[in-house]
């Protein structure tokens, strides 16, 4: 063994000596930070050592760009890279730099000179808003990449959220609170249910949470994490906003319904079929209405409706199942003269009385007539049967 890493550098078998680093780093804020053991990310690395005198003796100095390119320094004759086996080649993040000009991350080379991985992120169906090649989301200032897999947050594997901490605050907040190698994340991520939003609320998305700001709290076993871009929240506002004007529109139109009927008469018997969507929901559907009264004729119907509910619920709430209340029993009253149309309404079952609450079905003609009379009306929803009929047979 020529070298083995020690709390603050590396002992030299070879010479018997202790070689000392200082690492130095300058955040976005423009103070020096101390990073603990297992968390370098150093713009400055410096290995130095005691000479026979007992003088301080620089080995070594390597100067970083944020993304870990060495500085071309004249005033300082060292080799970036060794050939031989020297703590020297342990530079940036403390990550050995190999012959090929990479650094090995265990999991993947990583190239400074481009800020990119050599290979794809096996965990990248994690962080699908990112490039596969991506090196800690374009911020090695505040993220950093352990083994070249994923980034950390907690030692022990605890997400805490708290209203106060945020990405300025992030440091002092940990050491005020006495938590111990937590990291902070992105402006804004997803987990699971929890949106944690840009404006450093988190928001709990989950049916129990109803889109509500989390004060405080720790989640414990996240098992996925998928990153968002920094205008998550804005896009989950936009999509509550129309969630909500989808669900106003439904809940004022829902009670209407318009559509095409087209059918026939034989006699005082006849059948049809009749294409409908609903105003509110843009539900569509298929009924069909078989029919028998005193009116006699022949030929074939078409007709444009309207229909709309009426009546209230047990609970004394409108009642607004326009289509619910179309199926079954009703009562038609039609007449023409040159021009005509027709009304029907929902009755009680096995019986001619209307019901207290259903669906108002009026039908205008297409087409010229003469006639006039009272039918008996069943109407069922033939909606299933056609889907299972396109299903199997019809190859878009």
């Amino acid at each position: 063994m020529v070298y083995f890493p020690a709390s603050e550098g590396f002992y030299d078998f070879e010479n018997s000596e202790y070689i000392y680093q200082y690492k130095y780093h300058l955040d976005r804020r423009g103070k020096s930070t101390a990073f603990p053991e297992g968390y370098e990310r150093s713009s400055v690395r410096v290995n130095y050592t005691r000479n026979s005198a007992g003088v301080l003796q620089q080995l070594d100095t390597n100067d970083y760009y944020p993304f870990g390119l060495n500085f071309i320094n004249p005033l300082v004759p060292v080799g970036v890279y060794s050939p031989s086996a020297t703590y020297k080649n342990y530079k940036y993040n403390g990550k050995e730099l190999q012959e090929t000009g990479m650094y090995d991350y265990g999991a993947r080379m990583y190239m400074p000179d481009i800020g990119r991985w050599g290979v794809q992120d096996e965990l990248s169906e994690k962080f699908f808003s990112n490039s596969n090649y991506n090196y800690v989301g374009n911020n090695p200032i505040l993220i950093y990449d352990p083994d070249g897999r994923d980034w950390y947050y907690t030692n022990d594997g605890q997400y805490l959220y708290n209203k106060d901490l945020n990405r300025d605050n992030a440091s002092q907040f940990f050491k005020d609170n006495n938590i111990e190698g937590a990291k902070y994340a992105f402006a804004s991520n997803v987990m699971g249910s929890m949106n944690y939003a840009s404006d450093g609320y988190i928001y709990d998305d989950s049916a129990a949470g109803g889109g509500k700001a989390v004060e405080n709290g720790t989640l414990h076993n996240i098992q996925e994490i998928v990153m968002t871009s920094p205008g998550a929240i804005e896009k989950r506002n936009a999509e509550a906003a129309r969630s909500r004007l989808h669900e106003a529109i439904a809940n004022y139109w829902g009670g209407y319904a318009y559509g095409i009927t087209a059918g026939y008469k034989l006699g005082n018997a006849g059948y049809s079929l009749s294409l409908l969507q609903n105003f509110g929901t843009g539900q569509a559907k298929l009924f069909g209405t078989a029919s028998a009264g005193t009116e006699q004729s022949f030929g074939l119907t078409f007709q444009l409706n309207a229909l709309s509910a009426y009546g209230k619920n047990p609970d004394g709430t409108k009642y607004k199942d326009v289509f619910g209340g179309a199926l079954g029993g009703g009562t038609e009253a039609s007449a023409s003269y040159i021009f005509g149309g027709s009304v029907s309404k929902s009755t009680e079952d096995n019986s001619l009385l209307p019901a207290p609450r259903g669906t108002t079905t009026t039908g205008i003609n297409l087409g010229p007539s003469i006639g006039g009379g009272f039918s008996r009306t069943s109407t069922t929803d033939l909606t299933p049967a056609l889907n299972r009929f396109l299903k199997f047979n019809w190859k878009p």
